[in-house]
């Protein structure tokens, strides 16, 4: 009931979100429709919206968002692989998603990424995973060679991938400098942020080739919570 009274008590409103406690989010599946009918009303309701984070959203109301000329950045469960094809490619819009410059997307699979990545519109500056699957070296390999090959994220600035609940004893995988170096052709990143259980090593060579790679580059952390290994 209180989302489906913003539209009239906030009619101006730029900036909406909400987050579910642990308990419910574990259990969003079988009751996310219920969740994201009101969720809808509000947002088709809300001309001004600029930003919104929220755990779960329609296609409709991906799609309105999409032609808003004000929206900008969105927080939400990354819509199915099916779902995806239907509001990106069956609709065949070029208008849609244009002034979108912010993804931040909670996956549950990897595929879904793919189709992301395949068919995105328009160019972003910002996208952010964080995914209940865990990470190994070939999906991160898979997911940044689909970034340098797609003209939409030729000006990325901010990448953020991390899982969702790490493991306090980092895994037997380890990553190197391969696994980033599909991303060295976007040399407009500011940020790079990548957090898994896996572990992660590098030496001072790879530090030199980072910082050529990305002159602008202004944060990096590899694995901040578990750490990493510098050879």
């Amino acid at each position: 009931m209180i989302l489906r009274s913003l539209p009239t008590t906030c009619p101006s409103l730029e900036s909406f979100g909400f987050h579910l406690s642990c308990h419910f989010s574990s259990r969003l599946g079988p009751w996310s429709a219920t969740l994201a009918l009101p969720v809808w009303y509000a947002i088709q309701n809300l001309q001004k919206l600029r930003i919104i984070n929220v755990p779960v959203i329609t296609n409709d109301a991906l799609t309105h968002l999409g032609g808003l000329s004000s929206f900008t950045s969105i927080k939400t469960r990354l819509p199915t692989g099916s779902d995806l094809e239907d509001i990106l490619y069956s609709s065949r819009d070029p208008i849609l998603f244009k002034n979108f410059d912010n993804v931040d997307w909670e996956i549950e699979v990897w595929g879904d990424v793919e189709v992301f990545t395949r068919l995105w519109p328009h160019k972003l500056t910002s996208v952010s995973l964080q995914s209940q699957v865990r990470f190994d070296s070939s999906l991160f390999q898979e997911f940044f060679l689909s970034l340098h090959m797609r003209e939409a994220f030729k000006n990325l600035q901010y990448i953020h991938v991390r899982e969702s609940f790490l493991d306090p004893f980092p895994t037997d995988t380890t990553m190197t400098i391969d696994t980033i170096r599909p991303l060295f052709c976007l040399s407009h990143l500011r940020i790079v942020e990548i957090d898994t259980s896996s572990g992660f090593s590098i030496d001072e060579d790879d530090l030199e080739e980072i910082g050529g790679a990305w002159p602008y580059l202004e944060v990096l952390y590899l694995n901040m919570t578990n750490g990493g290994t510098l050879a």
